[in-house]
């Protein structure tokens, strides 16, 4: 928590600076710090192109194997499933009318 409450202090501190400029010392600034932001921007547009790209590339090779699998066929076709005499279905939970129960907190 202390941490925090330093990082907070320091970002404060940070920030009354700048605003203690005068006009033209913050446009400085702000020239300064275009580089960063564009570099920012264009990382998140890379990123955005490559999950693009790799959604264009594997979505019709996923649907190419599902085609010539079969699609979602599970067990496989010509296999014959058997179930077990003694299987029982768990059942639902029940779907009546719900209870109240009053809950007290004591400390």
């Amino acid at each position: 928590m202390m941490r925090l409450l330093h990082y907070y202090a320091r970002f404060t501190q940070v920030r009354g600076g700048l605003t203690g400029l005068p006009g033209w010392g913050r446009l400085l600034m702000a020239i300064a710090a275009l580089p960063g932001l564009l570099c920012i921007l264009l990382s998140i547009l890379v990123f955005a192109v490559s999950i693009t790209l790799l959604l264009l590339l594997t979505v019709p090779v996923y649907r190419l194997v599902q085609l010539v699998a079969g699609g979602r066929s599970l067990p496989p076709q010509g296999v014959e499933v058997t179930i077990p005499a003694d299987f029982q279905p768990v059942p639902d939970a029940p779907r009546g009318p719900r209870r109240h129960i009053d809950v007290t907190i004591v400390e």
